[in-house]
């Protein structure tokens, strides 16, 4: 992605320098406010809907590439039926759905959702959802406890050991890491030319701590999957 000088038009707050940390936080960079009139090179990639309005180009490229944004953002929203996803997408929709439901301690509803699409909740789940419920208890949820609680223990659904979330803060830090390492090996051919596993050695010890190690295997299976997954990386394919 290229870079652009632009003129500031309306007041902007930013933070110069720093990079993407773990989950999605910013580390380092100083804070600054551009007034208008004054210039400042931006990243096509930091282009987003707050910083558009307030920027002019000075040159034919970067003009180009403001139009580009700007149709961006004001293209009508277009609604697409959850059936015509391409099926990793509706797998993925429904993880980060579950996710959320899990988080913010609705398990009633979750464990509905889950029996509704035919999959299995755990005993634990089931009892929470089951405290969760006013009377009338929902008969979904009533027939199935009856059905689970005679029949043997089967194991619930495996837990993925990270969220949707977490593989996009790790995949945008891996990106920093490897942007940072070209560069460097550009203005120093000294500098290691494996940039691709430089970048994930970084992001595996950025994102180790006490409870989890992730090893540089994993940032880059982490990395080709989200990749792989066109509603996620920008990919137009289907």
């Amino acid at each position: 992605m290229a870079r652009h000088r632009y003129r500031i038009t309306h007041r902007l707050p930013w933070i110069k320098g720093g990079r993407p940390g773990p989950h999605f936080t910013w580390i380092g960079g100083t804070p600054i406010v551009y007034e208008p009139g004054m210039t400042m090179v931006v990243d096509d990639r930091e282009l987003a809907g707050n910083v558009v309005p307030c920027l002019e180009a000075t040159d034919d490229a970067g003009r180009a590439v403001l139009e580009r944004a700007r149709a961006a953002i004001e293209a009508p929203v277009t609604r697409t039926l959850v059936a015509d996803l391409h099926p990793n997408a509706r797998a993925w929709l429904i993880r980060a759905t579950d996710e959320r439901l899990r988080q913010e301690g609705r398990i009633l509803e979750l464990v509905l959702r889950m029996l509704a699409r035919g999959d299995h909740s755990t005993r634990e789940d089931l009892t929470a959802a089951a405290l969760q419920a006013d009377e009338p208890v929902p008969t979904a949820l009533k027939d199935y406890v009856f059905e689970v609680f005679k029949r043997p223990q089967r194991p619930g659904p495996k837990r993925p050991r990270r969220t949707t979330l977490e593989d996009l803060a790790i995949t945008a830090y891996y990106q920093y890491e490897l942007d940072h390492a070209r560069l460097a090996h550009e203005a120093d051919s000294r500098q290691p030319s494996n940039v691709k596993d430089v970048a994930a050695r970084a992001t595996a010890r950025a994102f180790t701590n006490d409870k989890r190690a992730i090893s540089e295997r994993t940032v880059e299976r982490i990395v080709a999957s989200v990749d792989a997954r066109p509603w996620l990386s920008g990919d137009p394919r289907t």
